[in-house]
């Protein structure tokens, strides 16, 4: 029991010393104005007005992803959505979002 109380006291007093000493954060290097650009979708969407505007979204993610109150399979989904949304999906980097094909 003794050896087991030890071993959690040292991780216990390592994880305190690493709260109150954080390591700094490494420098991100960017060229000059794309630190805060939104990121371009693959197949850029005209968004305009409030009809619903068609699209196929998936998620980059094998395991999907979380994004605008709902879930995003990998495998992929036409959707009819705002524009406000449409506009949501297109700069999230997780996504995947294409225009839907007609039909």
């Amino acid at each position: 029991m003794s050896e087991k109380a030890g071993t959690k006291g040292a991780k216990a007093a390592k994880n305190s010393a690493a709260q109150e000493n954080p390591a700094p954060l490494a420098d991100v290097i960017v060229a000059d104005g794309q630190a805060n650009e939104p990121r371009p979708a693959e197949d850029p969407v005209t968004v305009q007005g409030d009809a619903p505007v068609r699209l196929n979204v998936r998620a980059v993610s094998e395991n999907g992803f979380w994004r605008c109150g709902r879930f995003w399979s990998h495998a992929g989904e036409d959707v009819a959505v705002t524009a406000a949304v449409a506009t949501r999906l297109m700069a999230e980097p997780n996504l995947i979002v294409r225009e839907a094909e007609k039909g």
